[in-house]
């Protein structure tokens, strides 16, 4: 979730209006760098129902109704 999470923001860059002092830029990316060298799941041709249930593992049962489906 987190590799996915900072790889669309650094697509878009969305961090920016966030990010006070370019270390903090660095620290994410760093950050995003380590996660790209361990994690597999990104490449792999499922990755997308990966991703989906990932999802609903984290707000079952702590999401209300409403908010399990918001993009």
């Amino acid at each position: 979730m987190l590799f996915e999470w900072l790889s669309k923001r650094d697509d878009d860059e969305a961090l920016e209006p966030l990010i006070e002092h370019w270390s903090e830029q660095l620290v994410l990316w760093g950050l995003l760098g380590q996660l790209e060298k361990t994690l597999a799941e990104p490449f792999a041709d499922n990755y997308a129902d990966l991703l989906t249930a990932a999802r609903e593992r984290l707000v079952a049962g702590i999401a209300p109704e409403d908010r399990k489906r918001v993009k």
